[in-house]
């Protein structure tokens, strides 16, 4: 993401000299410096660190030195959820594209030998839960699984029930569009781009309020 990466130069010259280690000298009061646990990257995006919060200037160097090192460790934490999200959704689509196309095709394979009744045989797909994050947008309900090829869905009944799944599985797969549905590429590019802006503006708002508490400014929001 070319945003995030003039981000990370941003930083780099507003916190010069960042590395992994302890910044606080010898004889330096500090607070501790605040980590991120790569963990759960896939499951809640990082908070900012609680340096940024409620704090009215920097007292010793020390505080100085470690809430900056806390910063650039949260702007890495929110490029790492980035990639982590992103790898996510990106297995869910591949798998879900999969398991939609044949439990399809074996449909069309059920009613091309002009079989009665519904083909309740065919294995429905499960839609696994993946929630985007407040403020971000793209993802479609059931992550745009057609209704009428999910595990609690309605499979066609008949052959001219199966046009409509057709057109709602051929947007979904890309091949075709039916209304104001979203493919799966669709949806995942979309999100991933939704979750780049709102990651580039937190990371932004910490660079910020980091530079509002270092000038020693009272209200620093």
């Amino acid at each position: 993401m070319s945003v995030l990466r003039m981000i990370g130069l941003v930083i780099a010259v507003l916190l010069p000299g960042c590395t992994t280690g302890d910044h606080t000298s010898r004889g330096e009061l500090s607070w501790p410096v605040q980590t991120y646990d790569t963990h759960s990257f896939d499951r809640f995006m990082p908070f900012e660190p609680v340096c940024l919060t409620g704090v009215d200037g920097f007292r010793y160097p020390g505080e100085f030195a470690a809430c900056r090192q806390s910063v650039a460790n949260y702007i890495d934490a929110l490029d790492g959820f980035y990639r982590c999200r992103g790898k996510k959704l990106r297995l869910i689509f591949d798998r879900l594209l999969v398991d939609v196309r044949a439990t399809y095709n074996c449909f069309v394979d059920f009613y091309a030998n002009d079989e009665d009744g519904s083909p309740s045989h065919c294995p429905t797909v499960v839609v696994p839960p993946f929630y985007g994050e407040v403020g971000t947008s793209g993802i479609g309900t059931w992550l745009g699984v057609p209704f009428c090829v999910k595990n609690d869905g309605l499979v066609p009944a008949s052959k001219i029930s199966l046009i409509s799944c057709t057109s709602e599985v051929e947007t979904f797969l890309g091949t075709g569009r039916f209304f104001a549905t979203s493919s799966a590429q669709e949806q995942y590019d979309k999100y991933m781009r939704s979750l780049a802006s709102l990651i580039d503006e937190k990371q932004q708002d910490a660079i910020d309020k980091f530079t509002c508490i270092a000038d020693g400014r009272k209200y620093c929001f």
